[in-house]
């Protein structure tokens, strides 16, 4: 047999051609049918598209309604820019791994990322908070908007503490209601930090100023602590260094007593410049011979003071009674928290059952605020 004849008995034209055709067809069907799928696919893609705008424009609108009810159109103008915290390098870094709902719900509740410009000035000591006028000033642009309804008891917690256990201080993010204001340590080793996670998650910082009081040395202020036997310039510059530490809080929180009137000049002074700062001012002392307190009322700057400060949260102990009493007879309580484990989980079921009762869980700034009305 002949090459050929071999070719010819192994090959048959006849089979390749059908064959050919066979896979034509099959290219053709599946092309035929990514053709007439294509419409269908880009519509269920654009539903689903719309239907996420639509949930992103919704808690924009549901927001910038309560900033407008409230009369604030700057403070709505502000926390529109609050979406963008996600794209941030702060927000990215916490929100690559939410879903979209959580991502929504997170953005709606943002408070504007800081420094907002015009309201700080650049030393060496880092960005000092600045005001730009009696009514624009750092305590109105960081404070949460809130709409305090006195007709209705309260509930104002400040968490103490704020930035100095990395575990802790997440677990206040991620436990707590955004109406819980936080008291950023100046001790923290990444205060700026803090500061931003706490506000893309919707809480006030307060920046708590070490003190010296009445039971120095056992309560020692630390390294950078205002001291009452130096010279005003050594406490200017610690205390340039203490409101340097980061940016974006509504004020300061101190423990101030009568062991400042031995330097009641020089605490007048730097009380002078803190509070010319435009930040309000939240009394950690319980007591009545609260130094800065009566400063920031006598100048008419925003100021609270703690009614009680909780070292544990017990349902049936005397400091939570004491607590819920006061809110009975006065309308309301600010109160003041040590963190620990058992305190962020207490504090969550405490606050819920306490807006079952009515009680309703606002921001400390919402009582500080000096134009509320009391009525």
């Amino acid at each position: 047999m002949s090459a050929v004849q071999s070719i010819h008995s192994l090959f048959s034209f006849k089979t390749f051609v059908v064959g050919l055709l066979g896979v034509f067809a099959v290219y053709a069907a599946l092309f035929a049918y990514l053709f007439f799928a294509r419409a269908q696919t880009l519509q269920g893609l654009e539903e689903r598209l719309a239907s996420q705008t639509v949930l992103v424009d919704r808690a924009r609108v549901s927001e910038i309604a309560a900033h407008h009810d409230m009369g604030e159109a700057q403070t709505a103008h502000d926390s529109a820019k609050a979406v963008s915290v996600a794209e941030t390098p702060h927000g990215q870094s916490h929100d690559e791994d939410l879903s979209l709902e959580e991502l929504v719900g997170r953005q709606a509740k943002s408070l504007r990322q800081s420094p907002v410009p015009g309201f700080f000035e650049e030393t060496e000591y880092g960005l000092l908070p600045v005001a730009k006028s009696p009514m624009q000033t750092p305590f109105e642009i960081y404070k949460k908007p809130f709409t305090l309804n006195l007709s209705k008891p309260y509930i104002a917690v400040g968490v103490k503490n704020f930035g100095l256990s990395k575990a802790l201080s997440e677990s206040m993010i991620a436990a707590l209601p955004s109406s819980v204001s936080f008291i950023l340590s100046p001790y923290s080793a990444d205060p700026e930090e803090w500061v931003q996670k706490a506000r893309a998650d919707g809480h006030e910082v307060w920046l708590q100023l070490p003190i010296e009081n009445n039971r120095f040395p056992l309560d020692d202020p630390g390294a950078k602590g205002l001291l009452t036997r130096v010279s005003l310039q050594y406490n200017q510059e610690r205390l340039a260094w203490l409101l340097g530490r980061a940016t974006g809080y509504a004020g300061i929180a101190a423990f101030t007593d009568s062991a400042l009137n031995n330097s009641g000049a020089m605490f007048k002074n730097m009380a002078r410049d803190i509070f010319g700062r435009g930040l309000g001012y939240f009394e950690l002392n319980t007591a009545s011979d609260s130094f800065f307190g009566a400063l920031a009322a006598d100048m008419g700057k925003p100021h609270t003071q703690a009614f009680a400060l909780l070292g544990i949260i017990d349902p049936q102990g005397p400091a939570l009674k004491a607590v819920q009493a006061h809110i009975d007879t006065e309308g309301g309580a600010v109160v003041t928290l040590n963190p620990s484990p058992n305190n962020i989980v207490s504090l969550e079921s405490w606050l819920a059952e306490l807006e079952q009762q009515g009680v309703v869980s606002v921001p400390v700034s919402a009582i500080a605020d000096p134009y509320i009305e009391r009525n």
